[in-house]
């Protein structure tokens, strides 16, 4: 198995690489790899929801319950999936989430991370 990829059951091919702050290097541990998870969610959290304070405390809270309702796990396997599942939360920030600002009466301004357009 080479950096940068996951286990997999026999037979079966991974479908694609881990993102780029997951792969490390031969001196990256596990726990650093989590940290660094931590740390990348986060830090998209506030740039996908920086308008919006109510959707920025909801996703920090939820981003540290679930990192801590998982804290004394120890299997690596186990930890590797619960990885998987926070790198896909941290793209579908990126990619999937807008927001509607009310600019006017009948007028909704939608933002995303990449462009803005008014409807």
């Amino acid at each position: 198995m080479s950096v940068g990829q996951m286990p997999t059951a026999p037979g079966r091919h991974r479908s694609r690489p881990l993102p780029h702050f997951l792969r490390g290097g031969p001196g990256i541990t596990l726990c650093q790899q989590v940290l660094q998870l931590f740390k990348t969610l986060h830090r998209t959290r506030q740039q996908v929801f920086q308008n919006d304070p109510r959707a920025l405390e909801a996703a920090r809270i939820k981003i540290n319950e679930e990192f801590k309702s998982n804290k004394s796990e120890t299997s690596p396997r186990k930890i590797e999936e619960l990885m998987k599942i926070g790198s896909d939360v941290e793209v579908l920030f990126r990619t999937s989430v807008i927001q509607g600002i009310h600019t006017g009466h009948n007028t909704l301004k939608i933002c995303s991370l990449f462009h803005e357009a008014s409807l």
